[in-house]
């Protein structure tokens, strides 16, 4: 019988670089943000030292901008965000689902991991919720498909 060994989580503090925070109205001025804006109800996952940060919500913005249908990339070598340009089916809940890495191990790379996210809310919280599943390819053009 083999012999498991279990290391410790160690924890880093990363120091992400601030930018400018460009001050215009409306969610075309979001869009030029370097870094994400303050969110809950996101959800985060880690594949080939990036962490994905995909949809939230803050209550504090006017209220058609509240949900945020946006992905962000986080590279922990170079401890820069990056926006990045969704395609195809993106989820309409885009707060409280679930998320995961689904790795393809069958090509041999890593280089074919899909983020799988599951149910969510949306406005109202509580009436407006998905059943629906959807998978985001992280290594090509991040394209959305429901399952």
């Amino acid at each position: 019988m083999p012999t498991y060994k279990f290391q410790i989580y160690k924890w880093k503090r990363h120091k992400v670089y601030k930018t400018k925070y460009i001050q215009s109205e409306g969610e075309h001025a979001r869009r030029k943000r370097d870094v994400p804006i303050a969110r809950s109800g996101h959800r985060m996952v880690f594949h080939d030292g990036r962490l994905y940060a995909f949809g939230g919500y803050n209550p504090i913005l006017p209220e058609r901008e509240q949900l945020f249908r946006e992905m962000w990339e986080y590279n922990i070598a170079t401890r820069r965000w990056k926006q990045i340009e969704m395609q195809g089916s993106v989820p309409q809940n885009l707060a409280s689902h679930t998320a995961c890495i689904v790795d393809d191990n069958e090509s041999g790379t890593s280089r074919t991991a899909k983020m799988l996210v599951y149910g969510g809310t949306g406005t109202p919280f509580g009436i407006n919720m998905s059943r629906g599943a959807f998978l985001c390819d992280l290594h090509g053009d991040f394209r959305w498909s429901r399952l």
